[in-house]
């Protein structure tokens, strides 16, 4: 496969069935891929997954969008606020000159992946 989905331009109705039963407009679009990801895409729709490389990507944009539209929860939202003024406060320690000198950062995570795997083993 050379890693090309040809396709007409944006504007153009496809006159094939809609694939994964999408019921929205559609129109054609080319894209490039490279070769590794262009496989990809032909494996899964000989392993019969999809129908086509049109189903293949109409699922993978259907499920992208809704991930990216959903709304977070109150719990989710609470918990990225945090995580976001956690790390502005750790920029502005930074900004300040409020670091540790001489911290080794694969050292440290390494130290605590050996402390959390000797807790499961425990």
């Amino acid at each position: 496969m050379n890693g090309h989905f040809a396709g007409a331009h944006p504007q153009q109705t496809l006159d094939k069935p809609a694939p994964g039963g999408y019921t929205g407009g559609m129109s054609s679009l080319a894209i490039q891929l490279p070769d590794d990801l262009s496989q990809f895409v032909a494996a899964s729709v000989q392993s019969g997954d999809y129908q086509d490389a049109d189903a293949f990507f109409v699922s993978l944009l259907t499920t992208f969008k809704e991930q990216v539209e959903a709304p977070l929860s109150e719990a989710e939202s609470t918990k990225l606020a945090a995580l976001r003024a956690d790390i502005q406060h750790a920029v502005d320690q930074a900004d300040r000159g409020e670091v540790v000198q001489g911290f080794d950062v694969t050292s440290f995570l390494a130290e605590r992946h050996r402390e959390r795997a000797a807790l499961k083993t425990a």
